[in-house]
């Protein structure tokens, strides 16, 4: 079909396209989403973006970062004017959404003036001929763009760049901002003073710490090990490399680490001093109100400093004041909402308090911020499992391990697959965490966990011999917590095997270290002592000596609040219960048994091997103990079944002792349930199919249940 349309016809619908479009624009300029901020400036403020590689040569692109970032590590430490820093231009960059990376080209540099209120923009080249390298810097009004000053700098060797250039440089910029001479000749402009006469060290750095903040420990260690081996007295090399074996769980490398940035802190600029001394309080003099007060003097001079934030954060989090963490952490997201480390402690926090909601909300736009890293999905994985979400988390682990097969995931895995007894899986992820992990600290807590699953099947020689293997690496590393952690630990495994005297030995090799460790937290170590000595006492029918051991714990108790309070009251009440036991007073143990409310489980606190304590005393099965001696078997085989299932509307997440399975599987058979009895005794025999030939519950529960049969 054919339509024949006159002019005019045509012309008036073009009219109204015209006029929509036209509307549209209009309307589009006055859009508050697309209007760029413009903050009042700041008198003598600058803002140093990247320089282009002349060179021709692309093993030179470094400098186009590195040139920058020492430019305004000389000028913010002259105190000469407000200088932003290049991680701040990182983040107003982001939040323009021109372009996300590393380079930061002259458009993207002028809205980061005006949203910050810079007064003037640097940006320049290098250029080399033969082993001449030259640098030529702009200064630009960043309102009107005008060119204000024009400087070069020139120098034998790229060692020129950082003894000389640097420096003559950082003048003539000072000078183009309207900085008075005799000010600029007062400062401190001498920028291998506060960081290091080699640029090789300095690139190598700034590779370790955009790696540390991946949380890709191994590839920082690599690269901060290599800057210190070029340049031994980089004091801001040795605070990141601390704070990568602090991680890896290496105290005696990160306090060596420590030990030298603070030697050699003088040459560093004041606000990497002060991180230096805030990092030395909290992990060297374990002085986290120390620390704290330093985060805040950095926040006070450097209002801007979002990772003064982001650490002040951590030091309330670390007091056990997640709620007080929450604001410096706010406060780091409001000057980066991108800023991924804070997302990600702020969710924690949200998560200690119970808010899964915004914990969720955090670490899914951490997620999709950094969708190429593995540790927002660890940590989703971390949520789910507290949300008792198994197979959501067992999912995100897996993602995490699929970006970095070694990134640590591997452990949570291992846990979660014990929570459902599938102790294979769980042994084969934790063989996998150690295989993977470069770190000695991690590899001697994967021999730490996987000697206690051994001990948790019933097997004490594979347990004694992966703890032996723990102990030995850690003695290399010089990790005495660790090695505390397992003495403790074995003072329960011989505790169980009814060998007191090496169990007290244990404990009391435990308590002093610890106490050597921990000097602040004598008297919490001292009830924690006393207490697991009071479980020894009663199983040795020492009845008075554990009802002296309760009193004077609560009087110890009754003078500090300890950070675990919810898990201590818990380990006392089964603690009294047993005493009332074995009393014979089986309502008593039961009245106060039944108010037991079982503590929360973190999982972000597995990371470290000494959380495996959490599931000591390894049978907590009391009340169902004392149900039978009052003649209630209905209410004891309910607490056996629940003692036995994963609940994720419980706070717990302690594992399900083989040993339930047997005693359930005794009080079905004398209901007369043989089916539900047979059932229990094999998935007793089979998870504990390696055990120890003294253990009589085996050889009993395989006579019972061939009677069944």
């Amino acid at each position: 079909i054919t339509v024949t349309l006159g002019l005019k016809k045509l012309f008036v619908p073009a009219l109204v396209v015209l006029a929509i479009v036209a509307a549209a624009f209009i309307i589009w300029q006055f859009l508050p989403g697309k209007k760029v901020f413009k903050a009042p400036v700041i008198e003598n403020s600058v803002a140093v973006i990247s320089f282009e590689n002349l060179t021709g040569e692309e093993k030179y692109d470094y400098y186009r970062r590195s040139i920058p970032n020492l430019l305004i590590t000389n000028l913010e430490n002259a105190g000469l004017s407000y200088v932003v820093s290049w991680e701040r231009m990182q983040d107003l960059l982001k939040q323009t959404r021109r372009r996300e990376g590393e380079i930061i080209e002259s458009e993207s540099g002028f809205e980061i003036c005006r949203r910050e209120g810079v007064q003037a923009l640097v940006t320049g080249s290098i250029n080399k001929a033969g082993d001449m390298f030259a640098i030529e810097l702009r200064i630009l009004d960043a309102e009107t763009k005008r060119h204000i000053k024009t400087a070069t700098s020139r120098g034998i060797g790229e060692q020129s760049i950082i003894e000389t250039q640097i420096d003559e440089l950082s003048r003539e910029i000072a000078q183009g901002i309207g900085i008075a001479q005799n000010k600029i000749d007062e400062s401190k402009i001498h920028i291998s003073e506060v960081t290091t006469e080699s640029m090789e060290a300095y690139n190598l750095y700034l590779k370790g710490v955009e790696s540390y903040f991946k949380l890709y420990l191994d590839e920082a260690q690599r690269y901060l090990e290599e800057a210190l081996s070029v340049d031994p007295a980089f004091a801001s090399a040795y605070r990141i490399l601390a704070l990568v074996h602090h991680q890896a769980e290496n105290p005696k490398a990160r306090e060596e680490a420590l030990i030298k940035a603070k030697a050699f802190s003088e040459k560093t600029a004041e606000k990497e001093r002060l991180f230096i001394e805030a990092t030395y309080a909290a992990l060297v003099e374990a002085d986290l109100d120390q620390s704290l007060n330093i985060y805040y003097r950095i926040i006070e001079k450097y209002p801007k400093e979002k990772r003064a934030y982001f650490w002040a954060g951590v030091s309330h989090y670390l007091r056990g004041d997640s709620d007080k963490a929450i604001e410096p952490f706010q406060k780091a997201i409001e000057l980066d909402p991108d800023f991924g480390n804070a997302l990600n402690m702020i969710a924690y926090s949200h998560s200690h308090q119970g808010d899964y909601d915004k914990a969720i909300s955090y670490f899914e736009k951490y997620a999709s911020v950094y969708p190429e890293q593995a540790n927002p999905l660890d940590s989703l994985g971390d949520l789910y499992f507290i949300m008792g979400r198994l197979d959501d988390a067992i999912e995100k682990y897996k993602d995490a391990l699929k970006i970095k097969p070694d990134f640590g995931s591997s452990l949570m895995l291992s846990y979660l697959y014990a929570l459902k007894e599938d102790y294979a899986e769980a042994l084969n992820w934790i063989d996998r965490y150690i295989s993977k992990t470069a770190s000695p600290g991690r590899k001697a807590g994967g021999h730490f966990w996987k000697g206690f699953y051994h001990y948790w099947l019933g097997n004490s020689e594979e347990c004694f011999a992966e703890f032996q293997t723990a102990e030995d690496q850690a003695e290399q590393i010089k990790n005495q917590s660790l090695k505390a952690g397992i003495d403790a630990l074995r003072g329960w495994v011989y505790y169980d095997r009814g060998d007191f005297d090496r169990s007290r030995q244990s404990f009391q090799r435990w308590h002093e270290a610890a106490a050597e460790q921990l000097p602040s937290f004598q008297k919490s170590l001292k009830a924690l002592y006393l207490l697991y000595i009071g479980f020894v006492d009663l199983k040795q029918g020492q009845m008075d000596s554990a009802q002296s051991k309760v009193k004077q714990i609560e009087s110890i108790l009754s003078d500090i609040k300890l950070d675990n309070q919810n898990n201590f009251q818990n380990w006392m009440t089964l603690l009294k219960g047993e005493l009332w036991l074995a009393k014979g007073s089986a309502q008593q143990a039961i009245a106060i048994a039944e108010n037991i409310e079982a503590p929360p489980f973190h999982s972000y606190n597995m990371r470290s091997g000494q959380y495996i304590l959490y599931n000591i005393p390894f049978l907590k099965d009391m009340l169902a103990r004392a149900y039978i001696k009052n003649d209630e078997p209905d209410k004891a085989i309910a607490q056996y079944e629940r003692l036995i299932a994963f609940d994720p509307q419980q706070e717990d997440r302690y594992l399900a002792h083989p040993v339930y399975h047997y005693r359930l599987a005794i009080l079905y058979e004398e209901k007369g349930w043989e089916g539900k009895a047979m059932e229990e005794y094999e998935k007793f025999l089979a998870l504990w199919k390696d055990a120890d030939p003294e253990f009589t519950e085996v050889t009993d529960a395989r006579k019972r249940l061939a009677a069944l049969q």
